[in-house]
Formats: structure tokens, C-alpha cells, sequence
């Protein structure tokens, strides 16, 4: 099936964009939301008016906004993972959803810390790995990434570590 909702838009932005106070218009409500809105939150909502339907999605700050459009995104049936993207396998129908949402973390960092002796683990990962892994996280809200290492004359040194001095490291960063 093929359907298309006639006169519908969605309008993404950070709470204080133009864009934003545009499509709030006269509503308190929404600006009143807007303006509640701190770092890394947002809301999304469907609304009517002069016989158009829209979807709001503001956030807080960039990462809110960011956060934001990937939930939106969520409402058609994608799903996000570490591992990679999930798309339905048949056509969507292009129909906005009734959405009424605000998204706060419950923790200020949120992320992974993977360990290194796991055969799957980053002392495996290649510049791809790593990029794809990390590109990863802001559509899963999270925010932090680390790597737990061990020194380097312990029983578990790992090959990533190197611990010098000051002095043997180049003004380009390169060790010497």
C-alpha cells in the first residue's frame, strides 16, 4: 500500500530556533514545553492547525534535537542497535503518527565501556569498527564512550596501551 497524508510537515529544531517559535505560534503550551526543556531532552507532538497536521520535534539543545529526530524515526518501525540499523522490510505508509512524547535521561552519562579481552572486544576493532560503533550511540541516546586498560607491565597489558613520558612524544603526537 502506497498512502501519503496530504498537508502534513515535520519540523525539527532546538528549542530556541526561529523555526520553533514559528510553528508554536500563539500555543503556550508549547512554548512553555520548549522553554522546559534542558540539555540532551526534547519532545515531540503532533498537532493540527489551519487543517494541517504537523510533528514538532524540538530539543533541548543539539544533542536533545538529535535525539529527538532518531525517537521520531523510531515511530515507522526503524530500531537501532549497536550492531547496526533495522529497517522494515516493506514500504511504510508516509501517514505522521499521533505522537506526544518528552525524552529525558534517567543518567547524565550513558553509554559503553567495552573490555578488551573479549575476542570481540576493541583490541579486534579497526578504524571502521570503531567508527561504526561510536556512530552508533547517539541514535541509542547515549552520550560516553570508554575503554577500561591495563598498565603495561601487568599480567593483562593490552596492546593498545602505552605508557611513557612527555619527552618521547612528537609535537604531532607520534611517539618517538
Amino acid at each position: 500500500e502506497n498512502r501519503r497524508e496530504p498537508n502534513c510537515a515535520i519540523i525539527v529544531g532546538r528549542k530556541d530556533s526561529g523555526i520553533i517559535a514559528e510553528y508554536a505560534g500563539t500555543r503556550s503550551e508549547i512554548k512553555s514545553l520548549a522553554d522546559s526543556l534542558a540539555n540532551q531532552q526534547y519532545f515531540i507532538k503532533t498537532l493540527t492547525q489551519d487543517g494541517k497536521r504537523y510533528v514538532l520535534i524540538v530539543g533541548g539543545d543539539d544533542m536533545g534535537t538529535l535525539y529527538g529526530a532518531y525517537r521520531f524515526i523510531e515511530q515507522f518501525g526503524v530500531r537501532f542497535y549497536l550492531h547496526g540499523d533495522t529497517i522494515p522490510d516493506g514500504k511504510v505508509p508516509l501517514v505522521l503518527p499521533d505522537v506526544n512524547e518528552t525524552g529525558r535521561p534517567l543518567f547524565e552519562l550513558r553509554g559503553i565501556h567495552p573490555f578488551h579481552d573479549f575476542s570481540e572486544g576493541p583490541d579486534w576493532w579497526n578504524e571502521n569498527d570503531y567508527k561504526a560503533i561510536i556512530s552508533q550511540l547517539p541514535k541509542l541516546r547515549m552520550n560516553f564512550f570508554a575503554l577500561h586498560t591495563y598498565p603495561e607491565k601487568g599480567p593483562n597489558a593490552e596492546p593498545t596501551v602505552w605508557i611513557g613520558l612527555p619527552e618521547d612524544i612528537e609535537p604531532d603526537g607520534k611517539v618517538k
